[in-house]
């Protein structure tokens, strides 16, 4: 258990111990640490670099603005090195200077140590910024050369050291893309630390070199995400850290380093200075930013899941209802279906009776026919009989005067002659005397069925006018009545038998109907049971749905929730304990330094100054001409000027009081580019050469336009200055 982690428990307050603190700080990976930072001093030994520069009819030349053109007899093509061209611009550059034909072989070789060293010339563009470059491109692997000067070069070597590690970064260029070797040591003695092939490995092979030796920490930052998202923890190594090395007039909107977002200058400004608990505090910070974020993502997903949750609820209890809608509409047929047997024994039952009745009712109505039909025969005969008669009694009553075939006279005679000798007094034909007898003429050999059918007729014709004195007549009619009630008593039973039957098979119709649409009903009565089935399933399965939806939102907090929640809060103390010690350790520090940038400021030719405070968080309060300002409201040249006093003052307090990360490394880019007089030029050089002296550790490099100054300042071993119209190199 940790002192640290004990303040931080009891910032918590009861319920948190120290285990539970330092179990959350190692599971994110911070660690509780208020040792002192040792500096580990960086020194640069001698600079190579060859190339060729192209022909002088495509050499660059200064342009508005101060960024070189290629020009050519195409024409020009842009190379503002803060602008991506991409690719295709590159490839154009480099095909159009990237040859040795007809250009300018070049060699520069420098060799440096402790102290000031300096580059003039009289005129702008005249290499200077680009040895600078060339440096801190071999010393961070990360290059800023413009592109068509990166092409001119064939080979770059910088030897420096490491406390007393020798170090060595080698490559060759083709085409503006470096290959090559970081080693250690020297001659038959070096070891290949590192080998890259491109600028993202020799980026790499750098901070894999300069991290451990110069005993430097990973500065962790919390990088938010375009638009508004949850962010990421990133870290910041070598690449960062050489930034601050460097002060030139497009690195001015930050106070130190190259790099603005995730609050680097004010971690840079905390490794630099030595304040103990820095890290630890950098190291909190963005886990608790990580931890924050996860939170917020799982109550992000604990909200979607609750919305989502609530919809369903929304579903399921609308699809419950219906269901139960659905049920209680259908009706309860499980008394039908116990029935339904029964119910179709008596259809089959009712369906063999039919049948039996059917074959009755036609076999009725056939003999009913049968019957009827021999009734309306023998009223036909009897018809027929009565006509024939009366026919004949019409006929006989005929007295023709003439035969109907030959025309023969028939006279009275004839006539008399009938009644005397019974004799036709037209055909002259035998009369049958019995038919005489009964008023009917017909001849004696007419055949026996036809006087028999005769006879009957007359007979037939005489019953209304009988008187009942012929007895054989009467006894014949007696018989003909008699077999016409027997056949019209047959006729009535049989229609009254085929009445009866009809009625039978009607009743066993309907009864057999109603047996059938009960069969039906009960029949459909299955689908009803099988949908009431379907429907008490659905309830079930939907009412097990609706309670497991209510369980699930009854919960307080998802365990995951209330572990991060607990999490952050942990590491938000630690956080908030960790900047009370450094604010704590680092008042003293950043007083210390303010001062420091206070006097440099002035010698630099700020004379207005009157007084700056440095914060925590790498700002600058300043104080001038009666007024309180910002660093960043100040004017380009003076922000140039307090920037590198601030770098100064922090390697002044490093070597002071023995702490702190800064290498004592600084280089410095025309300082005279902004706005600086002449005088204010040569007094921040006079400066810088002074604190350089004093400080034994500290290599200040500096690129100028006043050589006059270099000359008067420093020795030739310390200084290269172009001649008037020349270069550098």
């Amino acid at each position: 258990m940790s002192s640290f982690a004990a303040d931080v428990a009891a910032g918590l307050g009861v319920g948190t111990s120290a285990e539970e603190v330092d179990a959350v700080l190692a599971l994110a990976k911070v660690i509780p640490s208020g040792a002192m930072p040792v500096p580990r001093r960086l020194r640069l030994q001698r600079l190579t670099f060859t190339g060729v520069k192209p022909p002088r009819s495509a050499r660059h030349t200064e342009v508005e603005g101060g960024f070189p053109q290629v020009i050519s007899s195409t024409g020009s093509i842009d190379l503002d090195p803060d602008t991506e061209r991409g690719d295709e611009v590159e490839a154009d550059v480099d095909e159009l200077i990237d040859t040795d034909v007809g250009g300018e072989p070049f060699t520069f070789v420098w060799d440096l140590g402790p102290g000031l060293y300096a580059l003039g010339s009289y005129e702008n563009f005249r290499g200077k910024s680009t040895v600078l470059e060339t440096i801190l491109w071999a010393l961070r692997g990360r290059c800023g050369l413009q592109r068509d000067v990166r092409a001119w070069f064939r080979y770059v070597q910088l030897e420096f050291a490491v406390e007393s590690e020798q170090l060595t970064a080698s490559f060759d260029v083709a085409g503006g893309m470096p290959s090559g070797h970081v080693m250690s040591g020297g001659g038959d003695r070096s070891v290949v630390l590192a080998s890259f092939n491109d600028h993202d490995s020799f980026e790499a092979a750098m901070d894999e070199v300069m991290m451990p030796r110069l005993e430097l920490t990973v500065i962790p930052a919390w990088q938010n995400t375009p638009g508004g998202g949850d962010g990421q923890a990133v870290k910041h190594a070598w690449v960062t850290y050489a930034g601050a090395l460097f002060v030139a007039h497009n690195s001015l909107d930050n106070l130190l380093g190259d790099t603005s977002f995730s609050g680097l200058p004010g971690r840079l400004l905390q490794m630099f200075v030595g304040t103990p608990w820095a890290s630890t505090m950098v190291e909190a910070q963005v886990a608790t930013k990580a931890a924050r974020a996860e939170l917020e993502a799982v109550r992000r997903r604990a909200r979607s899941d609750a919305e989502a949750r609530a919809t369903d609820h929304n579903s399921v209890a609308d699809a419950l209802r219906e269901a139960r809608d659905r049920l209680e509409a259908l009706p309860d047929v499980s008394r039908e279906m116990s029935e339904l047997s029964g119910v179709v024994e008596d259809v089959v039952a009712r369906s063999v009776a039919m049948t039996d009745l059917q074959r009755a009712v036609a076999q009725a109505a056939r003999g009913r026919d049968e019957v009827a039909a021999s009734l309306g025969e023998e009223e036909a005969r009897r018809h027929a009989l009565v006509e024939d008669v009366l026919a004949r009694r019409f006929f006989n009553t005929f007295a023709p005067t003439a035969c109907p075939r030959c025309a023969s006279p028939v006279t009275a005679e004839r006539y008399s002659s009938e009644g005397r000798d019974h004799a036709c007094s037209v055909c002259a034909s035998e009369l049958d005397l019995d038919a005489f007898a009964e008023e009917l003429v017909l001849a004696a050999d007419v055949p026996s069925e036809e006087r028999d059918s005769a006879r009957a007729g007359a007979s037939l014709a005489r019953q209304g006018a009988r008187d009942g004195s012929d007895t054989e007549a009467t006894q014949h009619d007696d018989d003909d009545a008699s077999e016409q009630v027997d056949d019209l008593v047959a006729l009535t039973e049989a229609q009254a038998r085929l009445d009866e039957l009809t009625a039978r098979l009607g009743e066993e119709q309907t009864a057999l109907d109603a047996a059938a649409a009960t069969v039906a009903a009960t029949r459909s009565g299955e689908d009803i049971l099988s949908a009431r089935h379907s429907a008490e399933l659905d309830v079930a399965r939907l009412e097990g749905a609706l309670e497991q939806l209510l369980r699930v939102a009854g919960r307080t907090e998802d365990s995951a929730e209330q572990v991060l929640a607990r999490r952050a809060e942990i590491l938000a103390t630690a956080e908030k304990v960790a900047k009370g010690r450094v604010q704590a350790a680092q008042q003293d520090l950043l007083t210390n330094v303010s001062a420091h940038i206070l006097e440099l400021g002035r010698q630099f030719g700020i004379e207005a100054l009157e007084q700056v405070k440095l914060r925590g968080n790498a700002t600058l309060e300043v104080h001038k001409g009666g007024q309180k300002t910002s660093y960043g409201r100040c004017t380009r040249g003076e922000q140039l000027r307090l920037k590198v006093a601030t770098a100064v003052a922090l390697l002044r307090v490093g070597f002071e009081s023995g702490v702190g990360r800064h290498p004592g490394l600084l280089l410095v880019d025309s300082p005279g580019a902004e706005e600086a007089t002449p005088e204010n030029l040569d007094a921040m050089l006079a400066a810088l050469a002074q604190v350089a002296a004093d400080v034994p550790h500290l290599q200040v490099v500096v690129g100028t336009r006043s050589p006059q100054t270099l000359e008067a300042l420093l020795d030739d071993d310390h200084r290269r200055v172009a001649p008037k119209g020349g270069y550098v190199w």
